[in-house]
């Protein structure tokens, strides 16, 4: 077919913009026109791949003055919840205060209300064929657009299959009783009436359906076609059938950020031991007290260690086995690691697989505690509590996995069924098949 005008676009978050940036490689081998829609400061980098950019600014809220850096919401977001984020799911449930509810969401949920009107203008401006989007929350702009658009699910995809599997982001195991799930979706209504009644009001006013009460506020669903990318061997189908309209993507790789090869750094050259990758991604690094933690218990290793260091990269002083940087070029140095240590976000956690590396995951919100669950109902993997670890449980974890010859046969067969799969053309037609049967309606 002739080729397509595709506007994609993303909620601010290095994941998801990863992911939309790894189809889009997909649809530019089909000579698709690719325009990318996100937040300004996501400019150069978008650029920098060769892609069309349009500043997407979010209308102003409250404050006359909102910041555009794309990790300030998520941020602010991130540290008024690491309280909650300390406890296990039930517990920092029950014990939720939904005084503190909306103050805490104000900001993360204004973000998404205020992309509503600047998403339109963007759509009447470039007039696209076909709109990809990775979000969350509900966009009334496109509930209400005639022009196909298709949701790019980049999280863990237990919360696709809904009742079937336990409530995401609790990292309950498929095998766990049924009515713990039903007690936590029922408590999880009962909290977060604040959160959908205010969001309800924002779809009543701009002309769209509402949540329903017991209706997930994460997952917004196209009509179209939704896609999720996660390893055949680790999806939910042998728990229930996918359902319709939901399609699911092997292995979407994006390139490296950097294009030199990535060499091991000088001062771990000629040291001894395995090497081994630790990152807690954009969200785990924020916890400053917890980054610390896992760097002094990882001191104590006979291992050498490549650290992701995040935001708070100068107040984290490495020993003489570690080497790190605020951000560090992950998909170049996956091939040259023996383990990763990691928060369990979907990309790291999908990267990780695609090279064939066994992974400790210690997980801290959403999905990555799914993904950390879902490792271990597969024996693929260790799952360790993040905030209540100790120094043995880590560095015994580190040794069991690093001679473990039977898992690393198991992620070999993984790693090579994601590299030969040929889900990446078969999304590509279904993608051309979406346009050309709404062009045909």
């Amino acid at each position: 077919m002739a080729p397509l005008k595709i506007l994609l676009s993303a909620m601010d978050g290095q994941g998801h913009v990863n992911a939309v940036l790894g189809l889009a490689g997909i649809l530019k081998q089909h000579n698709h026109e690719l325009i990318f829609a996100l937040s300004p400061a996501w400019e150069s980098s978008i650029k920098s791949k060769g892609y069309q950019f349009i500043a997407l600014k979010k209308d102003k809220v409250e404050e006359e003055n909102k910041s555009e850096n794309p990790f300030e919401s998520l941020l602010n977001f991130l540290n008024q919840q690491l309280e909650i984020l300390r406890k296990e799911p039930m517990e920092a449930l029950q014990q939720f205060d939904q005084q503190k509810l909306v103050s805490t969401y104000l900001g993360f949920t204004s973000d998404f209300m205020a992309l509503d009107k600047p998403f339109e203008k963007v759509i009447e401006q470039i007039k696209p064929d076909l709109i990809i989007i990775d979000y969350v929350y509900r966009i009334p702009t496109l509930i209400k657009t005639k022009i196909p658009w298709i949701q790019l699910w980049s999280c863990n995809p237990i919360a696709v299959y809904k009742e079937s599997c336990p409530p995401e982001g609790t990292g309950f195991s498929v095998y766990s009783p049924k009515e713990e799930w039903s007690e936590y979706r029922k408590l999880y209504s009962i909290k977060y009436a604040p959160l959908r009644e205010m969001l309800n009001e924002f779809m009543i006013n701009s002309g769209v359906e509402p949540y329903k009460e017991h209706e997930s506020m994460a997952l917004f669903e196209s009509p179209y076609l939704n896609i999720y990318n996660y390893p055949e061997a680790l999806d939910y189908t042998d728990v229930a059938p996918r359902p319709d309209k939901w399609y699911r993507m092997d292995a979407v790789i994006r390139e490296p950020d950097d294009k030199e090869p990535f060499k091991v750094p000088e001062n771990l050259i000629n040291k001894p031991g395995k090497l081994i990758y630790f990152s807690l991604g954009s969200m785990g690094s924020v916890d400053l007290d917890l980054m610390k933690r896992v760097i002094g218990c990882l001191a104590k290793s006979p291992h050498r260690f490549i650290i992701s260091k995040g935001p708070h990269h100068k107040q984290i002083d490495l020993p003489d086995n570690m080497w790190g940087d605020r951000y560090v070029n992950q998909i170049g140095i996956l091939p040259h690691v023996d383990l990763v240590i990691t928060h369990g976000g979907n990309n790291t956690f999908i990267e990780s697989l695609y090279f064939a590396k066994p992974m400790i995951i210690m997980p801290i919100w959403y999905d990555q505690r799914d993904n950390a669950q879902r490792m271990v109902d597969k024996q693929l993997g260790i799952r360790i509590n993040t905030f209540n670890f100790t120094d043995d449980q880590l560095l015994d974890g580190i040794e069991k996995l690093i001679n473990d010859e039977k898992l690393h046969e198991r992620l070999t067969q993984i790693s090579h069924d994601m590299r030969n799969t040929k889900t990446h053309d078969e999304i590509s037609k279904l993608i051309e098949k979406t346009v050309l049967s709404s062009k045909n309606q």
